[in-house]
């Protein structure tokens, strides 16, 4: 699966650790309201500088994530500073149409600047660390529908994972089962953990043993 560009799955863990930890690393908010808020909180014994940026979220046919400029999300603030270990709340405004009816993704990027705070603004600098949150603005009841399908292509085969739902779906530490004239076996190979964003499909390579005609269903360790 070389070809295959897995997501992080940062999104599994609540807080995050390096030099500064975040908190929540993924969350979602009701499209009716209007905020929602991370924790930043500096670590080390030195003040130090932070900058937060976002993006909108897609995938393509491989899982790779693709990342759009938007300005749905305002952040406030958007640039910080810390003196040693103290924390700060940081507030995520959605200024994105609130009659939508699947899940829109972003990303919120925390990157501490690699940098002596006392520096001039308009001096060069670096990113030391950056953390990449998920953040997702939902509809109601908003849900994953999966539909698993073994497809074929110039002589390969795929899992087909289209997710048919207005909600995302991770897909961690589980299995394919295949189904063939009343016998179901378990698909032998390693399958990646991976986000599936609302209205998406990925198309995993397959081994040659798979047949087409093939039922399929996911199941869970």
């Amino acid at each position: 699966m070389k070809y295959l560009t897995l997501i992080l799955l940062i999104l599994f863990t609540q807080t995050s650790y390096a030099n500064f930890k975040i908190s929540p690393l993924s969350q979602s908010m009701d499209v009716k309201k209007r905020s929602a808020s991370y924790t930043l909180e500096n670590m080390t014994p030195n003040s130090a500088a932070y900058k937060v940026t976002v993006v909108q979220r897609d995938l393509d046919k491989k899982g790779k994530e693709l990342r759009i400029p938007t300005k749905e999300l305002r952040i406030f603030p958007s640039k910080i500073i810390l003196k040693p270990l103290e924390k700060k709340r940081v507030k995520v405004l959605y200024l994105g149409k609130r009659d939508i009816s699947i899940e829109k993704s972003y990303r919120i990027i925390f990157t501490q600047l690699d940098r002596d705070v006392s520096e001039d603004e308009s001096e060069g600098v670096q990113s030391k660390f950056n953390f990449n949150t998920a953040f997702y603005v939902t509809p109601k009841e908003a849900k994953a529908e999966i539909n698993p399908s073994v497809l074929e292509y110039k002589g390969n085969k795929y899992l087909s994972l289209n997710n048919q739902g207005n909600g995302h779906i991770i897909l961690k530490d589980w299995k394919l089962q295949l189904s063939n004239q009343g016998k179901n076996r378990i698909y032998p190979d390693e399958l990646p953990n991976i986000n599936i964003l609302a209205g998406k499909e990925v198309l995993l390579p397959l081994n040659k043993t798979v047949a087409v005609n093939q039922d399929v269903e996911i199941v869970f360790n």
